[in-house]
């Protein structure tokens, strides 16, 4: 009702996202891809053609592949000589398993990527007990954003959880940075409240996104 009332907008023409789909798979062969095409494909879509104020890439490299180790270089070096950040993909996990899981390391390079404190939160934001990340080499060079996605009980998606509580600090979507990278503005430039996420930058507020109290956005279809 609420689209409907706002009416139709056209897509904004500054974004591409890029899926892996059928034609994909019968070019390139069965997925995964080896992690030197990969790399392969990071550094086309980072071309100066493109000119990407950021590149979200949503595979998640959780762990050195050692059949692959020249495809693990090749990925940390698009990563070290990138111009442009890129931001790799992490997910948040739960239940008592993903406690114990947990790699000290990897979760250092994380809390950089936190938000600063708010005086307000939403009521029920979404927590997390623990958190897959890509592996230090990687990591350590580029941004992190998770891309946990809320599923509704008829298996639709309609919202994206802009945000995500983990051990005390509450940490961006993927959607999220890529918006901050857009608008010009840093992590350091995100403030919460209990139904809003405010980019705001030198008092000047660029955007306010409504969300849920779990910190969900609605999507627009």
């Amino acid at each position: 009702v609420r689209f409907h009332l706002r009416g139709a907008r056209s897509f904004p023409q500054n974004i591409a996202i890029i899926g892996v789909d059928e034609p994909s798979l019968d070019l390139l062969g069965r997925w995964p891809f080896p992690r030197g095409m990969q790399a392969q494909l990071i550094d086309l879509m980072r071309h100066p053609s493109f000119s990407p104020k950021a590149l979200g890439y949503d595979v998640l490299f959780e762990n050195k592949n050692l059949q692959d180790v020249a495809g693990d270089e090749a990925l940390i070096f698009q990563a070290k000589n990138s111009e442009k950040k890129i931001i790799l993909a992490y997910f948040f996990e739960k239940g008592p398993r993903a406690i114990f899981d947990q790699d000290e390391d990897k979760e250092k390079l994380l809390e950089s990527f936190a938000l600063p404190p708010s005086l307000e939160l939403p009521e029920q934001l979404e927590t997390a007990d623990g958190v897959s990340l890509p592996f230090p080499a990687l990591s350590e060079n580029t941004e992190l954003a998770f891309v946990n996605t809320p599923v509704d009980r008829d298996g639709r998606t309609r919202k994206i959880q802009l945000v995500m509580g983990y051990q005390g600090k509450v940490y961006p979507s993927m959607d999220l940075m890529l918006a901050l990278h857009e608008l010009g503005a840093s992590i350091q430039d995100l403030k919460l409240t209990k139904k809003s996420v405010i980019i705001q930058k030198k008092e000047i507020i660029l955007r306010e996104i409504p969300i849920t109290d779990r910190g969900e956005m609605l999507i627009h279809f």
